[in-house]
Formats: C-alpha cells, sequence, structure tokens
C-alpha cells in the first residue's frame, strides 16, 4: 500500500522555530523548514520498536495495582487547564497552545525536568483531540513523535507510542501500527500506560478480524480489566464490537447501553464523537450502536412521568372541588330543609336538585381540566418527538463560549449562567444564547458540546443527562 502519514519509514517533527511539520529519514541531519527556512539538527530516531520493561509482578498483583489507579481522573497540569478550560483546546487558540508547546519543549531539553515532560504531554493530549477532530493528521504525527522524541517520563513514552499506533492503524497502516506498538510495555502497572497499549491492541485486533483477541486484552465487560477514565469509551466500543461481531448483538447493546447510562449526556456524546472518530477505519457497532443509542434516548426523553405528574395534579384539583362541593351540598340541603318544611318529599326534592346541580358543576370542572392536561399531554408528546429526533439525528458540534452572564438564578444549588455560544456550519457561523449550570470549563474560551437541529442548523441544545 502507499505510504501513509503514519508510516515508520519517516520522521516527522515540528520545526524548532515556526512549529510547521518536517519531514525526514529515520538517521535525522540538517533539516530545511518549508515555510520558515530555518534549518532543524535532527538526531537519529531512537526509539527502535523494541518492547521497554516488562513488570516483574505477577498478572493478579498488576491488575491490583491497576483497580487501585481506576476512576481517578486525569488532571491537567494548571497553565494548560487555563489554556484548554474542560480539556479542550478551541480552535481560535491553537496558534497560543503551539506557542506554548515550542517554549515547553525547549525548556524540556534544557532541564529534563519531569515536571516540564508532564505539561508537555498534556498539552499534547489536549491539542492532539483538537487536531484529530479537524482531521490535520499531519500535524498530528508531527506532534506526538516530537513529544516522543523528547519526553522523560516512560509512561508518557508508553502512551505515545500506542497513540502513534492508533492513528495508524486509522490509516489503514496496520504495518506501522503494529511497529509503534511494538515499542510499548505490555505489562505496565501505571494505568494509563496500559490502557493506551490495551486500546491500541484492541484496535488493530479489531481491524484484522480478531474479535476473541480483542476480549481477551480488554475482558467482556469493564469489571474484567481496569481501563484509564481517558479511554473508557473506545475501550467499550471495541468490545460492544467483538462481542457484536461474534453474533451476540443483544449482549453488545446491554454493554453499550450500561457505558451510556452511566455517563449522562456527556458520555453519550463522547461516544458518539468517538464512534465518529473511528469511522473511516471501521463502522463500529453497526447493530448494536443505534438501538443502544435509540433505547437511552427514549429513556431519557420520557415524557411519562411528566404527563404522570399532570394527571396527579388534575386528579388533585378535581379531589379539592370535590370535597368543597360535598360540603356545599349538606349545607345546602339542611338551607333548603329549613325553609321549605320537613316533610320525607321536601328533603328529598331538594337532596336531588343540589346533588344534580353540584355533580354536574364538578362534572364541567373535572371535564374541563381533563382537555387541558389531554391538550398539554399531547403538546409534551410532540415536543418530546421532535427532541428525541434532534438527539438521534442531530449534528454533534463543539461550540465556543464567547460570553457568560447572570448567575443570580440558582436550581438545586447550582447557579445558572446565560452563555452566548458560537460554532461553524461549513463556512457560515452559528450562534446561539442558552441557560446552563455554571461549572468547571463555563468559561469564555471554553467549549460545550451541543446538538444542532438537522432541520435547522441555526437551532441548538446542549445534550441532555
Amino acid at each position: 500500500m502507499a505510504r501513509t502519514i503514519f508510516a515508520t519509514q519517516v520522521r516527522m517533527l515540528l520545526c524548532e522555530r515556526c512549529g510547521a511539520p518536517l519531514e525526514t529519514t529515520i538517521e535525522g541531519g540538517a533539516v530545511p523548514c518549508a515555510y520558515c527556512k530555518a534549518t532543524n539538527a535532527v538526531r537519529p530516531r531512537l526509539d527502535r520498536f523494541a518492547p521497554t520493561r516488562a513488570s516483574a509482578l505477577s498478572e493478579p498483583e498488576r491488575l491490583a495495582r491497576l483497580r487501585a489507579q481506576d476512576h481517578t481522573p486525569y488532571k491537567l497540569p494548571p497553565s494548560v487547564e487555563a489554556l484548554a478550560p474542560g480539556g479542550s483546546v478551541s480552535e481560535a487558540r491553537l496558534t497560543e497552545a503551539f506557542d506554548v508547546f515550542q517554549a515547553t519543549r525547549q525548556e524540556l531539553k534544557n532541564t529534563q525536568s519531569p515536571e516540564a515532560s508532564e505539561r508537555l504531554y498534556a498539552l499534547t493530549l489536549v491539542v492532539t483531540n483538537t487536531l484529530t477532530r479537524l482531521a490535520d493528521s499531519a500535524r498530528v504525527r508531527s506532534l506526538l513523535e516530537t513529544t516522543l522524541d523528547v519526553v522523560v517520563l516512560e509512561r508518557h513514552r508508553n502512551s505515545l507510542r500506542a497513540m502513534l499506533s492508533r492513528h495508524a492503524a486509522r490509516e489503514g497502516d496496520l504495518d506501522s501500527a503494529e511497529q509503534w506498538l511494538a515499542g510499548c510495555d505490555p505489562r505496565s502497572d501505571e494505568i494509563s500506560s496500559d490502557s493506551d497499549y490495551r486500546v491500541s491492541r484492541a484496535f488493530i485486533d479489531t481491524l484484522r478480524g480478531r474479535p476473541d483477541a480483542v476480549l481477551e486484552v480488554l475482558g467482556r465487560s469493564d469489571a474484567d480489566v481496569p481501563i484509564d477514565d481517558r479511554l473508557d469509551l473506545q475501550a467499550a466500543l471495541l468490545r460492544a464490537h467483538a462481542i457484536e461481531v461474534k453474533g451476540d448483538v443483544e449482549g453488545a447493546v446491554r454493554t453499550l447501553t450500561d457505558v451510556l447510562r452511566a455517563g449522562g449526556g456527556a458520555m453519550r456524546q463522547g461516544m458518539i464523537q468517538t464512534r465518529e472518530a473511528y469511522a473511516h477505519a471501521v463502522s463500529l457497532c453497526p447493530k448494536s450502536f443505534p438501538t443502544a443509542l435509540e433505547r437511552e434516548v427514549r429513556r431519557v426523553t420520557s415524557p411519562w412521568r411528566l404527563i404522570a405528574s399532570l394527571w396527579f395534579i388534575m386528579l388533585g384539583i378535581s379531589a379539592i372541588f370535590a370535597f368543597a362541593m360535598g360540603a356545599n351540598t349538606w349545607e345546602n340541603y339542611h338551607r333548603a330543609v329549613d325553609g321549605y318544611g320537613g316533610s320525607a318529599a321536601v328533603r328529598r326534592a331538594a337532596w336531588n336538585d343540589i346533588v344534580v346541580h353540584n355533580a354536574s358543576q364538578l362534572a364541567f370542572i373535572v371535564g374541563f381540566y381533563s382537555l387541558v392536561v389531554v391538550a398539554i399531554s399531547a403538546g409534551v408528546l410532540l415536543w418530546t418527538r421532535k427532541r428525541r429526533q434532534r438527539l438521534l439525528h442531530g449534528r454533534r458540534v463543539l461550540a465556543r463560549i464567547s460570553s457568560v452572564t447572570g448567575g443570580n438564578l440558582v436550581v438545586n444549588g447550582v447557579p445558572q449562567v446565560q452563555v452566548v455560544l458560537e460554532w461553524q456550519d461549513g463556512a457560515t457561523s452559528r450562534s446561539a444564547k442558552m441557560t446552563v449550570g455554571a461549572g468547571p470549563g463555563v468559561a469564555p474560551g471554553g467549549t460545550l458540546a451541543v446538538i444542532v437541529d438537522p432541520k435547522n442548523p441555526s437551532k441548538a441544545m446542549l445534550e441532555p443527562d
């Protein structure tokens, strides 16, 4: 096959002066930049794709150590968090992010500091996510290999090799994917490093049509093998795909549903975007994912609790009127008997007239409120149907927050703010105002995941929990 962007036969790095991608041989040398004309002194590739050290721990001990690290979200260094609020660099700040990358890269080369290595690695993660979304494969390759060339911590190198392996596999270059992965430690006792290896191994085996190998490395459920939170979605999709390929479509649906239900709207949004990121290489879970997504969307948009509440309110109002009218009926009966005499015939006539009159009033009130509730219920069902269609078929985008106002209104202890969101629809810029709960990342320059109406691209909604 033709050489791909992630082929191991060449080196691709970022120019030390301007940050543009440079291509050179694995032997390195003096490489001129095609953009700024600066000459880069590139050392030979040091990574020979040989496995690094393997843990001397027994497998049960290693898994126990990995489980102890699970469900601990990766915290970006403060300087990177300020640049990428919520863990994502907006397109508007990519140039700034590359400037910071270049400065940190130079600092790390001069100091060999583990702290600088951590900052450079974290910055690479968030920038790579943005570049992947923009399909800028050349800069993804150059960024990852440049970082691999200078970081000083082995766990960082392990994860970067695995990421290069996954990107090569997405390009269909499985030979290069295997080579990048060959340099990883297959038995790391650090969860991020181990999970990167497992997911890359599983992805290659998925493309090679080896579902049993996928399940061996990822387990048949998330309880079998601890996976770093950063890679949970990829692992879940690859695991469910292997189960589906083996013929158990309903088992794959359950696997996906468990993950979707546990993570709420953010998990649903992330899984859809992750699946789309793999789409040009393989259609993951082609039967089970649409079914699992529809079931979950139906669950979160179910109108029946609201409709039941409306009917209970209507019954409560009717009960109040019935009680009031009952007391009124008894009072009017005694007044009628006192006014017209106490014969049995008079009492029966008075009772019948009053009961019929009040019963007709109550029937009118109950009927009126029932019609109102029926009309509201019909409106709720129609609104739910439109909302469900948008959730199932709308386009997911990351919208940039341009402004934040408010905060005086508090709902369930969370201040509500009004944000103005902006996103690109092809060559057209769109914007919308939304009220959201204040929280990490809800600040100017941050991003929020929104769903664009498939019939009206100027309308968007946040993913519901």
